[in-house]
């Protein structure tokens, strides 16, 4: 069967109302990290730091994509959580939680997928730093090995 195409512009006049409005919902600039080296957190800790930002406009968002595989040595009581943080000149101010009891019920030796994706609001022109950070819940000194962790932080005009 043959494509057909059809022109939707052919014989079109006219111009276009003007807007302040023209980034809204563009991305304005995209930034990747693939962290690749494998971390081992035993307690409490920032996973991977220094995934940063500068925003164009106090007005845009930032969508924060990450995804993560992490394998616990565990028991099934055993169980970790996984934040999001935002930080604006050392202080944070924004946490998601990514995971919630990771690897609860779970034997040592399971590998997790986990992901995020968070629309984040920081109303700055300075640069935002955002981190994964673990916190052990229950256990104590269990490992968990964060293997490839991507992340991805968008700028979209508001």
């Amino acid at each position: 069967m043959a494509q057909t195409f059809l022109n939707l512009a052919q014989g079109v006049t006219g111009t276009l109302p003007t807007s302040n409005y023209a980034d809204n919902g563009k991305i304005l600039q995209a930034v990747h990290y693939r962290k690749d080296a494998d971390v081992r957190m035993s307690g409490d800790g920032v996973v991977h730091a220094s995934i940063n930002i500068t925003p164009s406009a106090t007005s845009s968002k930032i969508l924060v994509l990450i995804s993560a595989t992490i394998e616990g040595s565990g028991t099934t009581a055993e169980y970790a959580f996984v934040y999001l943080r935002r930080n604006i000149s050392s202080t944070i101010t924004t946490t998601v939680q990514i995971a919630n009891a990771l690897g609860y019920q779970a034997t040592g030796g399971k590998r997790h997928t986990i992901s995020c994706n968070s629309l984040d609001e920081p109303n700055t022109t300075s640069q935002v730093t955002y981190e994964l950070y673990h916190d052990e819940a229950a256990g104590s000194g269990i490992n968990y090995d964060y293997y490839e962790t991507n992340y991805t932080l968008l700028e979209i005009g508001a």
